[in-house]
């Protein structure tokens, strides 16, 4: 059974969302216990078979082991990324929290799977990487992927096993 008032508060915000310029397509689906609350969607063009990326959900579950591994000691958010590992100069003084707070300097995204050249780990190509210019924030899938994977580096263990413990 819907809920037509939710309906027209969930289409209220994804309005609001695409108008401000969030997300450029929106699809909201609310179901309890496999029943059908509300489906809301932000274009005709999109339906709840579309299929739509869902990578920055992976930044809340990141962003949360990140605070927890800094809070336990395990792994500081505010030292410089020059002490921890090796890297370009111009990443040198850029600490972890940076990468996190898209305020590091990377690029929004580059396709990697492209740009590494095979047998290179991406770690080492993007510690490799020539930060330009001022750093300003800029939204980086980047710097999410730096830190997850020199946190797996550093503390010898897989984003997924960290996450489970």
């Amino acid at each position: 059974m819907k809920d037509s008032g939710l309906e027209d508060r969930l289409q209220l915000a994804v309005d609001r969302w695409v108008d401000k310029g969030f997300f450029s397509a929106v699809c909201v689906l609310v179901e309890k216990r496999e029943q059908e609350l509300a489906a809301v969607v932000s274009d005709p063009a999109v339906s709840l078979n579309s299929l739509l990326d869902l990578a920055s959900l992976t930044k809340l579950f990141t962003a949360t082991l990140a605070l927890r591994l800094h809070s336990e000691g395990l792994f500081p958010l505010d030292r410089p990324l020059g002490e921890l590992t090796e890297c370009d100069p111009s990443l040198a003084a850029l600490k972890p929290e940076d990468l996190l707070r898209h305020r590091s300097g990377l690029a929004a995204w580059l396709p990697l799977s492209i740009c590494v050249p095979p047998g290179v780990d991406v770690l080492d190509w993007l510690l490799g990487t020539e930060v330009a210019g001022a750093r300003k924030e800029t939204y980086s899938d980047l710097g999410y992927i730096l830190w997850g994977r020199l946190a797996e580096r550093l503390l010898d263990d897989s984003l997924e096993s960290l996450l489970r413990r």
